[in-house]
């Protein structure tokens, strides 16, 4: 999986993405910038801890999605 500014997305991450699709579709809507702060909470962690840090990033991620209802993310009223 590659961000939209061309960076790929770490291979946890990315397999996080792919078993939950309400994730997946925030994730693909945010700004460029907004990817790159959630990949880089993966980046910085060891790959041994990457299993307690991507569930919390999930949760960010469908809550980043929550705040900023955007169109076609299926989170706008």
């Amino acid at each position: 999986m590659v961000s939209k500014n061309g960076h790929t997305v770490p291979a946890s991450l990315s397999k996080a993405l792919a078993k939950n699709k309400k994730a997946a579709t925030v994730f693909e809507t945010m700004r460029p910038s907004c990817q790159q702060k959630y990949m880089d909470r993966i980046r910085h962690v060891k790959e041994v801890d990457h299993s307690i840090k991507i569930p919390k990033v999930i949760n960010a991620i469908i809550e980043y999605g929550s705040r900023h209802p955007a169109k076609g993310n299926g989170l706008r009223k």
